[in-house]
């Protein structure tokens, strides 16, 4: 598909998309795109990246501490 083609397919998603929170991703992501911002993960250190892909890896594997348990054991740990 050539760049004129691929052009008129995202004029055409934009004008059936009625959703206000999608508009306003899909503005955010061209506004980041178009004015060439490094991608953030570019910037990461590699022991960063290694960390943030961990974590990932967890979320997905539902190995999370919601906020509620985070402040509990917060409050334990700085009361030793």
């Amino acid at each position: 598909m050539d760049i004129i083609e691929t052009k008129k397919k995202l004029h055409a998603y934009i004008d059936v998309i009625n959703d206000e929170t999608q508009i306003e991703l899909l503005n955010e992501a061209a506004s980041v795109y178009a004015s060439k911002q490094p991608d953030i993960i570019e910037q990461l250190e590699p022991g960063q990246l290694k960390r943030l892909i961990e974590s990932v890896k967890q979320a997905d594997q539902s190995k999370l501490i919601n906020n509620q348990e985070v402040m509990k054991r917060s409050k334990q740990w700085l009361t030793k």
